[in-house]
């Protein structure tokens, strides 16, 4: 009998884009003079003076109305369009700010902080491929922007150019290898090329710069989880829920950690855990579902399962593992159907015709019993070379009917 569902949530920590310049590069009074100006232009400059200041200050909506006075003024003020479009994308209206950054870029190309910007603004505005020219030209005239490096690596490895992003992101950590953020987002780039080993050490160093990251822990864990350290796993998803006990994703992983280990009374305590932050989830009463008859609860499972299939009825590893627990519970009928739904939601999936089969077969309904165990088979020819040590199984597989039903369906 085979339960499903135990899988540990895929959903790790996205990489950390750096949006704040160095002070050396931060925006700047223009430092010209009044003399030889039109009065339009001097108007102009104590405009962007004034969004200099509200800027500064943390009042967005002023500095935008102060800079957009200046353009009113004087429309190539580049000075203008490059604050407007900070302030811009400080407000999140990321495309805005993109379209005034270009425009102030075209007057003054060389602007170093207006390139990295326009890579920022690109990037959260989802024009992966823009930004991976845009930060290449921050960089260019830069290099020593470890903030445009850092970022740049982010867009590579959406773009999934990951070596690129690697050397990117080396590239940051050449200048800044105080910093954690270059460090977990290679430790990202390794996990996506399935260099596990090497984003634990990029994860590592990432935490003894800042151990006070949860999502640095959770992302370790994943990893760990996955090279099946399933100790050190349990440890730093602890380490992380205590960082962000909000987290429900983190209270699922580690409840799936300890059904790993066998820790049963662990995982049902996480799951429930998660369940307080997300009760609407039912892959985690599924899990709970499962923790509990790991736990030998098998009425408190069968709740679970129901609880799951209420919120998604047509979750078919739900209806598999209550069929397991009502067989637990005695309630042979009731498991037949539970298995029988699991099938007609995922009628390709071994397990359920296994499992149904063998249901049967208990009841002495042996004629249908045959039927699901060749469905089995014939979904999985491997089944057959671990199904004969389980003794119940014998007399099925033996069933001269079986084989009469899997020679005429390979025939």
């Amino acid at each position: 009998m085979r339960r499903r569902g135990d899988s540990t949530d895929d959903n790790c920590r996205e990489s950390i884009s750096l949006r704040e310049l160095p002070p050396s590069h931060a925006p700047a009074r223009s430092g010209r003079s009044l003399e030889n100006l039109t009065p339009e232009q001097s108007e102009a400059l104590l405009y962007i003076e004034e969004g200099i200041d509200r800027f500064r200050s943390g009042d967005l909506g002023a500095a935008i109305h102060a800079w957009e006075k200046a353009l009113d003024r004087d429309p190539s003020a580049a000075e203008a369009w490059l604050g407007l479009g900070r302030a811009q994308g400080s407000s999140g209206d990321h495309r805005a700010a993109a379209s005034s950054l270009r425009r102030g870029l075209a007057l003054l190309p060389g602007r170093s902080e207006g390139w990295f910007e326009l890579g920022l603004a690109e990037e959260q505005a989802g024009r992966t491929e823009a930004a991976i020219t845009v930060y290449r030209r921050a960089v260019e005239l830069r290099p020593d922007l470890y903030a445009a490096w850092n970022n740049l690596g982010n867009v590579l490895t959406e773009h999934g150019e990951i070596e690129e992003a690697v050397s990117a992101y080396r590239r940051a950590l050449d200048l800044h290898s105080d910093r954690f953020e270059p460090w977990f987002n290679l430790g990202n780039a390794h996990r996506e090329r399935g260099r596990l080993d090497e984003a634990v050490r990029a994860y590592r160093e990432a935490l003894s710069i800042a151990p006070g990251q949860h999502r640095l822990w959770y992302n370790l864990a994943y990893v760990n989880a996955r090279l099946g350290d399933l100790s050190s796993a349990v440890r730093e998803y602890r380490r992380a829920g205590e960082l962000s006990p909000e987290d429900a994703d983190c209270w699922f992983n580690l409840g799936c950690a300890y059904q790993g280990l066998g820790r049963s009374g662990k995982a049902v305590d996480a799951f429930r855990r998660a369940l307080k932050l997300r009760g609407d989830d039912h892959e985690t009463w599924n899990n709970l579902g499962n923790a509990l008859a790991q736990d030998g609860r098998s009425e408190e499972a069968v709740r679970g399962f129901e609880m799951a299939l209420e919120l998604n009825p047509a979750y078919d590893p739900a209806w598999n593992n209550l069929g397991l627990s009502l067989e637990e519970a005695g309630q042979s009928e009731a498991a037949l159907e539970a298995y029988a739904k699991a099938i007609e939601y995922e009628p390709r999936q071994p397990t359920y015709h296994l499992n149904r089969a063998q249901a049967l077969s208990r009841c002495g309904r042996r004629d249908e019993a045959v039927v699901h165990m060749a469905r089995a088979l014939e979904l999985d020819p491997e089944l057959r070379k671990v199904l004969p040590v389980i003794d119940e199984l014998r007399p099925l597989l033996s069933d001269p009917r079986l084989e009469a039903r899997t020679d005429s369906r390979s025939g």
